[in-house]
């Protein structure tokens, strides 16, 4: 065989381990939990989306993802959205880098906002986000356009330092080798060794530059926070009603409307995620009689979806009823009620309403009760 193929055969096993040597390990990379800044994402959701950011930036096989069970066990439990909380974490579990990501809420839209961390380092290296509509399957292109942009940062890894030249000692301990080559001191005039006078380097002229400003470019991560949902509705109302009087047997018989018109104001505030309190004024009219009452109100909110609020509600005030343009009657007044609240922005909505209340009052002479069930439609602005 000719000895040409055996010279060519060394030459391929020679390359071969040196081109591996030349690949370098992944990184090691922890994904914190989405963080929910507002959207109406579930919390199962939310996993999902993170092991999917997770997922995406594992692919390429730049990163070595932390498992989520050593993730968990690391935290124990406890929340951790600070930066130098999950610097720490990251840190304990041998990881090279951590990423955080979290989710808000703008108008009917979610966004998404990450950032890719060094371990060590408090300032990002990079930061990315997307945006879609609030539903989990929505939001996986926008995050897997945020995992491609955090992958593909150059992270500038440092190569390898060179080592250190040594050279042997008598005891045969090595000694750091000079950086310059010794040279003999000279003779004084006493015949004694002289050192020589220290080399002063010349400093280098400098150059001034002329300053150039530099425009300001914000941070996307921050520019796109997102806005809280309101907390806070004042709503008003028109007013159907339909009116059952009981009465006893008394000097006066009054005379019971067919109808009852008129309108509502009200201010609610939701405390925490869905207690509800609010107060509310209501007036009427019909025939030649007319009602108003003003009364607190407090129950449940409850959201569905990303745009409908489901409201359950009692209320008790004081109300007074006019039969007739000579009397007035006063009293306790107790109600309950539903509505169905459709917010088409943050800060807008309509609303419909049905409910029953009673009127308690005293004459002088009986009781009498003044029972109504009514419906409304509403026009919400909420801050």
């Amino acid at each position: 065989m000719d000895r040409s193929w055996f010279a060519c055969l060394a030459v391929l096993f020679a390359v071969a381990p040196a081109a591996g040597q030349d690949e370098k390990p992944p990184m090691k990379a922890a994904v914190f939990p989405v963080e929910n800044r507002g959207s109406p994402l579930k919390a199962e959701e939310l996993v999902g989306l993170t092991d999917h950011l997770a997922k995406k930036l594992g692919e390429g096989g730049r990163f070595r993802i932390v498992p989520r069970a050593d993730l968990e066990a690391a935290l124990g439990g406890k929340t951790c959205v600070e930066r130098g909380c999950q610097i720490e974490v990251g840190r304990k579990l041998g990881a090279d880098f951590v990423v955080s990501a979290s989710l808000g809420r703008v108008g009917d839209l979610c966004i998404v906002n990450a950032g890719l961390y060094r371990v060590g380092e408090a300032a990002a290296l990079r930061t990315s986000s997307g945006r879609g509509p609030c539903r989990a399957d929505a939001l996986l292109a926008p995050l897997r356009a945020v995992a491609d942009e955090l992958g593909s940062l150059d992270m500038g890894e440092p190569g390898p330092t060179a080592e250190p030249r040594t050279v042997p000692s008598p005891d045969g301990i090595p000694e750091p080798a000079p950086d310059v080559e010794a040279r003999p001191m000279p003779l004084g005039p006493d015949g004694r060794p002289t050192p020589p006078e220290p080399e002063v380097e010349a400093l280098p002229r400098i150059i001034p530059m002329p300053v150039i400003p530099m425009p300001v470019v914000p941070d996307r991560a921050l520019a796109l926070e997102p806005e809280r949902p309101a907390r806070r509705f004042l709503s008003v109302a028109l007013v159907y009603g339909h009116p059952f009087v009981q009465q006893e047997d008394s000097a006066d018989q009054y005379q019971e409307p067919d109808w009852l018109l008129g309108a509502r104001i009200s201010l609610d505030w939701l405390l925490g995620d869905w207690f509800l309190l609010g107060l509310g004024f209501t007036g009427l009219a019909g025939g030649e009689s007319s009602l108003a009452d003003l009364a607190l109100r407090f129950g449940g909110a409850f959201r569905i979806g990303s745009s409908l609020i489901l409201l359950v509600f009692a209320d008790a005030g004081l109300g007074a009823w006019m039969p007739d343009e000579s009397d007035i009657l006063a009293g306790f007044s107790l109600g309950a009620g539903g509505q169905a609240r459709y917010m088409i922005t943050n800060h807008f909505g309509l609303a419909a309403e049905i409910g029953a209340g009673v009127l308690f009052m005293n004459d002088g002479y009986s009781s009498l009760d003044f029972w109504r069930i009514h419906a409304d439609l509403c026009v919400v602005l909420g801050w």
